[in-house]
């Protein structure tokens, strides 16, 4: 039954009711009767009454229309075919992740997804738009495809509650009772993040290059000018330009390497190795940079097969990486301690992060198993140690703690390589920090 149905039906009850009250009230003063015999008279005049007018004013009846909505809502439970194709429409877009909302010419909102509600926390249509989204430029678009029909393409930079850029496509259509406004924001924030990111990169990079390669230039131009007759300035400056030339040399390798790992980074090594023979050839390598910082590397691996789940090639460019900067940012003739653990659980790995100090931070969070067993390395050296505030941008690119830093010969390179290798192996990457006396890298690896 439908609404105009129940509405017709009560009128009528309605109608009989107060005739016959009318008519049993006329008779009761009139006629000397039983009042059941005046009630039951009334009533069936009162139906005969109502009949005939019914029949009188049917058409009039017929043709009464209800509000849109609610006829819509009549048609809909009238009609189970309209019923289930409205449950599947709600049920796809709400299965989006983006959000989509439709208002009409006035702003009112008639339609949204889950994505929506959940983006701008309601849960009710009919309120206006700009109660839940204030930019200024947005509701001056829809003002303006209200009137040309023409699809608008905007981005809207937002703040609360964080940083983030959506692309909003508004469009507008044509329905039987005017026109409605479909608006969908799809989040660019990641997009525009990446972007920034790789300007920065370049424009790093670009800098990084640029300072030696004009320090070559100048020593050049020196030597081809006032010091071409000076064996000892030649000397001198022939050095200077050998050792801008191997920076450069780092930091292009550098930025090829990490390049070549973020290409692979979504593509987790599956072949177990040995790193017994890796940590052996790291330190014999860096035993010339030792030298240099009259340091010395110590290691402390057990005697069991130190098997993980890694590309050999990378993890040797880790181990590298870290030991290279405990030497050079350690204090002179100190020690490099490399403390290996092999069969560490998921429980271990916690237990020891409690008793760490608070000065910590992952700088990449492992993807744990309770099942699987880790292979654990600390590699930790002496020296003034990280303050928790400088933590944070450690793996950023070209990023130094301060002035000092810049004159340690590095590409500023190092970590971040760190970071995207282990974070492609599933692993976890940790550093620990005594002010003033030390500071901890620690990186785990899943073993097979």
């Amino acid at each position: 039954m439908t609404k105009r149905d129940r509405i017709k039906n009560a009128l009528m009850v309605i109608g009989i009711v107060a005739i016959t009250m009318v008519i049993a009230q006329t008779l009761f003063i009139l006629v000397k009767l039983p009042i059941i015999i005046i009630v039951g008279v009334a009533s069936l005049v009162a139906c005969i009454v109502v009949w005939f007018f019914g029949k009188l004013f049917e058409e009039d009846i017929e043709a009464f229309e209800l509000p849109d909505t609610e006829a819509a809502q009549d048609s809909t439970t009238a009609d189970p075919a309209l019923n289930t194709q409205h449950d599947f429409t709600q049920s796809a877009l709400d299965a989006l992740t983006d959000p989509i909302l439709v208002i009409d010419t006035e702003r009112r909102l008639v339609f949204t997804n889950r994505a929506a509600q959940n983006r701008f926390n309601f849960t009710n249509v009919g309120i206006r738009l700009e109660t839940l989204i204030r930019f200024p430029q947005l509701l001056e678009a829809i003002d303006k495809i209200a009137l040309n029909l023409e699809p608008v393409d905007i981005v809207w930079e937002s703040h609360i509650p964080s940083h983030r850029f959506d692309r909003v496509n508004i469009t507008a259509f044509q329905v039987e009772t005017g026109v409605l406004i479909a608006i969908t924001l799809s989040d660019e924030t990641a997009l525009r993040i990446a972007e920034q990111t790789r300007a920065d990169f370049l424009a790093n990079a670009g800098h990084e290059l640029r300072t030696p390669l004009a320090s070559i230039r100048g020593f050049i131009e020196t030597l081809q000018d006032t010091a071409k007759d000076d064996e000892k300035a030649r000397a001198k400056f022939l050095n200077i330009m050998n050792v801008q030339a191997e920076r450069m040399g780092r930091l292009i390798n550098d930025i090829l390497s990490l390049s070549r790992i973020e290409l692979n980074e979504h593509v987790q090594p599956r072949e177990v190795a040995d790193l017994t023979e890796t940590f052996q050839f790291c330190l014999a390598a860096l035993e010339p940079t030792a030298k240099i910082y009259e340091s010395r590397v110590e290691l402390d691996s057990p005697s069991v097969p130190l098997n993980a789940i890694c590309d050999e090639n990378e993890i040797g460019q880790v181990i590298t990486n870290l030991i290279d900067n405990g030497l050079k940012y350690g204090n002179p003739k100190s020690t490099v301690k490399v403390t290996v653990k092999s069969s560490i659980s998921q429980d271990e790995i916690a237990a020891r992060d409690a008793n760490d100090s608070a000065n910590s931070l992952w700088l990449c969070m492992p993807q744990y198993s309770a099942e699987r067993k880790y292979l654990c390395v600390r590699v930790e050296n002496q020296g003034k140690g990280i303050e928790k505030r400088n933590m944070p941008r450690l793996c950023e690119r070209f990023y130094r703690i301060d002035e000092a830093s810049n004159s340690k010969q590095g590409t500023g390179l190092g970590l971040a390589i760190v970071k995207h290798i282990i974070n492609r192996h599933g692993g976890g990457l940790r550093v620990d920090s005594d002010l003033g006396n030390s500071t901890t890298f620690s990186f785990i690896l899943p073993q097979g």
